[in-house]
């Protein structure tokens, strides 16, 4: 799996917010002495799985902030169209949409491609 922010920071990181939760809520503490506040995060169960499509989107966008960085003059930047084209294959397995989701993540194969080869070229 992935690295967790407890993980990056360390105890001495973890140590440091403790007592900066103490601190925060030291006048509660003095109030009822029984009763501890313990400040916790929990990361979002909102992400997806990352499909072809969304890889080939990012493909798209890095090429292109690459040659506005550079100042390389693009035929096409296909920016817009990507985005419009992942939305579909989102859900790419149910049966309705499977078909229109295939050659959609074929298409936008083809798409990241030519970006990537015309900075090749330049």
């Amino acid at each position: 799996m992935g690295v967790t922010p407890r993980d990056r920071m360390g105890p001495a990181g973890m140590e440091k917010i403790f007592a900066y939760s103490v601190h925060l809520n030291q006048k509660e503490i003095k109030k009822s002495s029984s009763m501890v506040l313990l400040e916790t995060t929990v990361q979002g169960n909102h992400g997806t799985f990352p499909t072809d499509a969304q890889w080939n989107q990012k493909v798209i966008d890095q090429c292109h902030k690459i040659a506005k960085k550079e100042k390389i003059q693009q035929r096409q930047t296909d920016a817009k169209a990507s985005k419009e084209r992942v939305h579909p294959t989102l859900n790419g397995k149910y049966p309705r949409r499977a078909q229109k989701a295939k050659k959609i993540t074929s298409k936008l194969k083809t798409l990241a491609g030519r970006p990537v080869r015309e900075l090749e070229r330049k």
